[in-house]
């Protein structure tokens, strides 16, 4: 379900077939090759239970751990995909707490 969201985002933005770049690293980030993840800057991926690119976020977890390239990974437990923008949600502090420390610890 995640990669039909970006085809569907990609096509609305760019007019274009997103199929003919199903294997494109630049559209789906998870796909980053061992080489371009060496020379990328250490990656943040924040995800949240039930968002609908929970799986690319994980593969791509996957792929900088491999590479010793990943600072941090985050899976917010009971939050769906951009919880962070309802104030309400009992996880949105967590999310910012984070934001924060990543900030802090990093930037």
């Amino acid at each position: 379900m995640g990669r039909q969201v970006w085809f569907d985002i990609y096509e609305e933005l760019a007019g274009q077939n997103a199929i003919s770049r199903i294997n494109d690293p630049w559209l789906f980030p998870n796909l980053i090759s061992d080489e371009t993840c060496q020379k990328a800057p250490p990656a943040v991926i924040l995800t949240s239970e039930y968002d609908i690119l929970r799986k690319s976020a994980e593969q791509a977890t996957g792929v900088y751990r491999k590479n010793k390239n990943l600072l941090l990974y985050g899976n917010f437990r009971g939050a769906h995909h951009s919880f962070q923008y309802d104030f309400k949600h009992e996880r949105t502090d967590a999310w910012f707490n984070t934001i924060k420390t990543v900030k802090d610890k990093y930037l």
